[in-house]
C-alpha cells in the first residue's frame, strides 16, 4: 500500500496524519450506482490534493482538515488525512469517526470528505492505528435508524464547528475594522459601532432595488469614503515666493 510506512496520529509540521479507508467497490443502490475498480483508479489519477474535510457536507469557511492523497488497495479505496490538533481531539473525545465522500457529477474526482456519523460505507472510517487485514473484525458506526435521526456526537460536532464560524467572521471583522482605520476612512471612536454592524451577519435591507447583507452595504459605505488624516494637513504653500526682507 502506498503510504504505508507513515505512522498514525503522529503529528507533522502541527497537523495529524491520518490514513482511511473511503470508499469500497460495489452496488450502491441508493444511488442508482455500480462502482467498479477502474471508477476508483479514476479517482486516483484525478485526485487534485488538497480536498477539503468537512462536517456533514456542510460547506464551510472553517475546515477539519484535509485529504491530501488516495490510493488503491484490492476493491477499496484509501487517503491520507491532515487534521488540525483541535480537529482531532474534538473527533476522539465525540468518538464521530465515520466519513463520506463527495463526488463530482461525473464520479472522476473527488471535491471533499465529510466527518459523518452515519456512512454510506458502514466501515469508511479515520483509523487510529494503522488499517487492519482484509477480514480483521472493527468497530463499524451503526447506520441511523432514520435519515430525521442524526447521533448527538454529530449534534456537538455542528455545533462546535458553527462556534469556529463565528469566532472566525468576528476576527475578519476585526481586522477589517483596522484597515479602515489605518486608511483614514474610519475614525476610532467608530470602531464599536462598526463592529457591532458588521457582525449582524445575514441581516438584510433594501437598497436601490436590491436586497442586500446590511454588513455589505455598510462595508459599500465605508470604502466609499474618502480618506481622512487630520495629522497631516498642512498650511497651504504661497503661490510666489515670499521675499526676503533685507536689514
Amino acid at each position: 500500500m502506498r503510504g504505508a510506512s507513515v505512522q498514525v496520529g503522529i503529528h507533522t509540521n502541527g497537523w495529524v496524519v491520518r490514513e482511511a479507508k473511503l470508499l469500497e467497490a460495489g452496488v450502491y443502490p441508493e444511488r442508482g450506482l455500480a462502482f467498479t475498480i477502474e471508477d476508483m483508479e479514476r479517482l486516483v489519477a484525478r485526485f487534485d490534493a488538497p480536498v477539503p474535510l468537512l462536517v456533514e457536507h456542510r460547506p464551510s469557511p472553517v475546515q477539519l482538515g484535509w485529504l491530501v492523497s488516495v490510493w488503491r488497495q484490492g476493491t477499496e479505496l484509501f487517503g491520507r488525512l491532515l487534521l488540525l490538533p483541535e480537529a482531532d481531539a474534538l473527533l476522539q473525545r465525540l468518538r464521530v469517526r465515520g466519513l463520506s465522500l463527495g463526488l463530482s457529477r461525473d464520479l472522476s474526482r473527488i471535491v471533499e470528505v465529510s466527518v459523518t456519523g452515519s456512512p454510506r460505507v458502514p466501515d469508511a472510517r479515520l483509523f487510529s492505528a494503522p488499517p487492519l487485514p482484509s477480514g480483521t473484525e472493527v468497530n463499524r458506526m451503526e447506520p441511523m435508524e432514520t435519515p430525521e435521526q442524526i447521533p448527538d456526537e454529530v449534534l456537538q460536532l455542528r455545533e462546535r464547528v458553527r462556534q469556529l464560524e463565528r469566532e472566525l467572521y468576528a476576527q475578519q471583522v476585526r481586522e477589517q475594522v483596522q484597515r479602515w482605520t489605518l486608511s483614514g476612512k474610519l475614525p476610532p471612536a467608530l470602531v464599536p459601532l462598526t463592529e457591532a454592524i458588521l457582525m449582524q451577519g445575514e441581516a438584510t435591507v433594501q437598497f436601490s432595488g436590491e436586497t442586500l447583507p446590511l454588513a455589505e452595504l455598510f462595508r459599500r459605505f465605508v470604502d466609499a469614503l474618502p480618506a481622512y488624516h487630520p495629522l497631516s494637513e498642512y498650511a497651504p504653500m504661497p503661490i510666489h515666493e515670499t521675499p526676503t526682507l533685507d536689514a
